[in-house]
């Protein structure tokens, strides 16, 4: 439990102190082991794809199967939603650490406004997820539970895992 409330402190600092404009801004690129986005463009793109075999493209480092899952779930929703996803392995206090973190496009029709962050340890384990909004630092609180397809603006369908396999 200390162990979780120290990342948990880590990753808050971080993003108190670092946000600006872009929730990717904040951790250096060289952490960097995944990237993808689905915009308004693209649309013609993401109607056939097999988020299991992206999701494995687009990793740079192999993960534990729940940071797999949890990656696929956030490539289902951007199906939908237009954002961008990146995936950080971060070192906090000698912790290996994955950050899933989602920005947002808001255009029209793509109301997916929003900057999101999960959080996992080096076993997988959930440590929290957070909506982060520029004006609740005074009452940060982690969600002990995963971004939901209605944690969105516009909320996507509901993610169906063995639709990523399709």
């Amino acid at each position: 439990m200390e162990r979780k409330l120290a990342i948990k402190r880590f990753y808050e600092e971080k993003i108190k102190s670092d946000l600006i404009d872009n929730i990717f801004a904040i951790f250096p690129q060289k952490y960097e082991i995944a990237n993808t986005c689905f915009n308004p463009d693209d649309v013609y793109k993401r109607e056939n794809i097999n988020i299991e075999k992206l999701a494995l493209k687009l990793l740079k480092e192999e993960v534990s199967t729940s940071v797999l899952s949890a990656f696929k779930r956030h490539i289902w929703y951007v199906k939908h939603l237009a954002s961008h996803i990146i995936v950080f392995k971060i070192p906090v206090n000698k912790i290996t650490t994955f950050a899933i973190c989602i920005s947002g496009y808001v255009d029209d029709g793509w109301d997916n406004a929003g900057q999101f962050i999960e959080v996992y340890d080096e076993e997988g384990q959930l440590v929290g997820a957070k909506i982060v909004y520029d004006d609740d630092w005074d009452d940060w609180r982690w969600m002990n539970r995963p971004i939901r397809e209605d944690d969105f603006n516009h909320p996507a369908p509901p993610w169906l895992e063995e639709e990523s396999k399709s």
